[in-house]
């Protein structure tokens, strides 16, 4: 899949998260200089900013990726988040956002999430 400046894919699935999983999420996107992530989600309808532990996907070690990204080459950005036994059980929309080093988004995913 090729990724356009400022495309938004929307997903039909919904996510049913357990205590003590991990989400897993892999993007292929277009190479840009640098990359940070940002995750928000709706909580009793309002939009919140979630703390996102390694949002330089830059130096993040485990996100496959190294800056800055060449030309014409596709890249795989991979992170892991593991589902805590105390994170509340909710039904919410979560936004996952990669932005370019202009604070543009190159891909910004809205997942319907479910935390049972």
């Amino acid at each position: 899949m090729t990724v356009k400046q400022d495309d938004v894919f929307y997903i039909e699935v919904q996510l049913a998260l357990l205590p003590l999983t991990s989400l897993l999420v892999s993007l292929i996107y277009q190479p840009v200089n640098r990359v940070t992530a940002a995750v928000s989600a709706e909580i009793l309808g309002t939009p919140k900013e979630l703390p996102f532990p390694n949002s330089d996907v830059c130096t993040d070690p485990n996100s496959g990726i190294t800056c800055p990204l060449s030309d014409g080459n596709t890249f795989r950005y991979t992170y892991t988040q593991l589902i805590k036994k105390e994170y509340p059980k909710i039904t919410s929309i979560g936004r996952w956002k990669l932005l370019d080093e202009n604070e543009r988004n190159i891909v910004c995913l809205e997942i319907p999430v479910v935390i049972r």
